[in-house]
């Protein structure tokens, strides 16, 4: 088995994460354990499992992932085998299934279009003859990076040198161990644990560096104002009293001036499109201050967006916003996949969307502000200062930690009897992890039997508070919710 030093590559990985979680394989409907290709990490106490279950036409299927040890001894309706583990990726194997094999090449991470190679959860198997590895690209203004496996000539010293170096405007890094392409180093050895703490504290951080490096001069010191001046020469076209350049063959027409109603070449496109932003933090950083709606792009991908609202003035400013309702104009009484991809618009009434939520919150410690306007004018707040929604895998579970602060009370974490709604489940009315609630309370939610706080539900009803502060909904104006990177 192939598992070692897969192991050792992810532990190597792991002990520069600021949450000391286990790395998981991460799959649902798998034809075997192995066959997984996507990485996760893991919060603390959560352990790797393995669960093979058969479909209605007799097919059996795998899911693997992160989860509670309690699974580990559970029995659940269709599942004929659950195993568990505690070491980085050991659930490439379990149920019978072997792992990866012996005669397999090195262990890579694969994304083809990324913004930072340090968020890369994909796993690609190289032949014997490839190694790891990690190219930038600069497309349409745009910097982003694609990484996988390549044949070893790719990196050969004797060839140009475009390939296998870091240049000056481009990185292409090689390397030989398992899933060493995770950033760009300048070794082709397996990065040390300061490198790659460096290269992976944040996607904001990497960029950051990526864009200085390529258009302005170094200044750690002093962060760059406004977006970097594009180094693409713009093209000089003659006016009418610049003389026609010598033509040394007569059967070779002159080049003529432009017609003044050509169009001038121009390089906006290199201003428009030079940075995308993972959250309305690093929108903030850029000095743009002003709140409203902007393009956020979580997932580090070009092609996959969401549009939320940026709260710039409450208590710094750069809050993104998850959650918000204004008039009760927007159904909350959703199902899962509305939920999970999100609904309503981001200049009105709306959620973000539990996928995106998951990303941003998994990615890096965050906090969560809670805003309730009451009728006559007042806001109440609450600011949980630990908080992220792990993924669907696991039900986009809600994780709460440290203290609560503000004026509206702890209506999640800190709550006596069985109301508090850290470590529950996500519940729509189409899929209820909670004993029913979603369907009874006619609302998305976090729900514990049922609920101390609960914000989706219908509007200007008594299913709607937030205790103890609130035990009515017909005193609240408007709430959101909004999250910040810590």
């Amino acid at each position: 088995m192939k598992e070692i030093p897969l192991l050792a590559a992810l532990l190597a990985l792991s002990n520069t994460c600021t949450v000391n979680g286990l790395y998981c394989l991460e799959c649902r409907d798998a034809i075997s354990p192995r066959h997984c290709h996507t990485v996760k990490r893991c919060y603390p106490g959560e352990v790797c499992y393995v669960e093979k279950e058969q479909t209605i036409n007799g097919l059996d299927t795998y899911n693997m992932g992160c989860y509670s040890p309690q699974i580990c001894n559970s029995t659940r309706s269709g599942t004929n085998c659950i195993e568990c583990c505690t070491t980085d990726a050991c659930n490439m194997l379990g149920c019978n299934h072997q792992g990866h094999p012996q005669n397999l090449g090195l262990l890579c991470f694969g994304c083809q279009q990324t913004l930072n190679p340090s968020l890369c959860d994909r796993i690609t198997e190289c032949t014997l003859d490839q190694i790891c590895h990690l190219k930038e690209i600069h497309e349409y203004g745009d910097v982003y990076y694609s990484s996988g496996c390549a044949n070893k000539h790719v990196c050969s010293d004797k060839l140009p040198d475009i390939f296998g170096r870091r240049s000056s405007e481009l990185c292409q890094q090689c390397c030989s161990s398992d899933l060493c392409n995770n950033g760009c180093y300048s070794t082709t050895s397996v990065p040390s644990t300061t490198a790659t703490t460096t290269e992976a504290t944040s996607m904001t951080t990497h960029i950051k560096t990526q864009t200085t490096r390529i258009t302005t001069p170094s200044n750690p010191t002093t962060p760059t104002p406004t977006t970097p001046t594009p180094t693409i020469p713009t093209p000089t076209i003659p006016t009418p009293t610049t003389p026609a350049p010598t033509i040394p063959t007569p059967t070779i027409p002159t080049p003529t001036t432009p017609n003044p109603t050509t169009p001038a070449p121009t390089t906006i496109q290199m201003t428009t499109h030079a940075q995308l932003y993972i959250d309305c933090l690093e929108i903030y950083q850029h000095h743009q201050t002003s709140s409203g709606v902007y393009t956020i792009h979580p997932w580090g991908l070009l092609d996959r967006s969401a549009d939320v609202y940026c709260d710039m003035d409450t208590q710094g400013g750069g809050w993104t916003v998850i959650q918000k309702r204004l008039d009760g104009s927007l159904n909350f009484d959703r199902v899962w996949n509305d939920y999970k991809h999100g609904f309503g618009q981001a200049d009105s009434e709306y959620w973000l969307g539990n996928d995106a939520i998951s990303k941003l919150t998994t990615a890096n410690n965050s906090s969560l502000l809670v805003l309730i306007t009451l009728n006559n004018g007042r806001t109440l707040y609450e600011t949980y200062y630990n908080f992220a929604v792990s993924g669907e895998n696991d039900r986009y579970r809600l994780h709460l930690g440290g203290t609560a602060t503000g004026t509206l009370g702890d209506g999640l974490l800190n709550v006596t009897d069985s109301s508090q709604l850290n470590g529950m489940a996500f519940s729509t009315l189409d899929r209820d992890n909670s004993n029913h609630c979603a369907r009874s309370w006619r609302g998305g939610w976090w729900f514990n039997r049922c609920y101390s706080a609960f914000l989706n539900g219908p509007y200007h009803t008594t299913r709607w508070p937030w205790h103890p502060a609130i035990d009515s909904s017909s005193v609240i104006s408007r709430t959101s919710m909004m999250i910040r990177r810590n």
